[in-house]
């Protein structure tokens, strides 16, 4: 019995990919500028992609 995967579900994985893959580089100390002209968005539409603070929590967790 096989699985079907709907547009829904793919869409969902990748959003959670992209979600992991940001807070990596922002871990990374990549600067949000930079981030967003990747993705593709603005800084406020990615700090809005997550919870109020979390990227600068990440940042300043980042092991330097």
């Amino acid at each position: 019995m096989t699985k079907e995967v709907s547009l829904h579900d793919i869409h969902e994985e990748l959003q959670i990919s992209n979600r992991l893959m940001i807070l990596a580089l922002v871990r990374d100390g990549v600067p949000q500028k930079d981030i967003a002209a990747t993705v593709g968005v603005s800084e406020g539409t990615l700090s809005k992609m997550f919870s109020k603070g979390l990227l600068k929590r990440v940042a300043r967790s980042s092991p330097s």
